[in-house]
């Protein structure tokens, strides 16, 4: 029972993150890069729905401007939406 504990303590989780925005993409990975992730990155929705093909996540971070696919994204992992704080002009 020990050895199934640490062995899920030491497991890595799987993230994808979704922006069309570069810069947010960066800033977000560079900030979960420091814990205990192994993160993927994708620019489009349809980037994120080849990725989702290829390798199984733990969590999908999808920004709410990658809608058009968003809603085949949560039919296949777990998605966090996210959204700026403030307004668009």
């Amino acid at each position: 029972m020990a050895t199934e504990i640490n062995s899920l303590v030491t497991s890595r989780s799987h993230i994808l993150i979704v922006d069309n925005d570069a810069v947010n993409l960066q800033i977000l990975a560079n900030v979960l890069s420091t814990e205990p992730y192994d993160i993927e990155i994708a620019l489009s929705g349809t980037e994120a729905l080849k990725k989702l093909e290829e390798a199984t996540f733990d969590m999908v971070i999808s920004d709410l401007k990658v809608l058009s696919v968003t809603s085949t994204i949560l039919s296949v992992s777990p998605v966090m939406k996210t959204a700026g704080y403030g307004k668009n002009p």
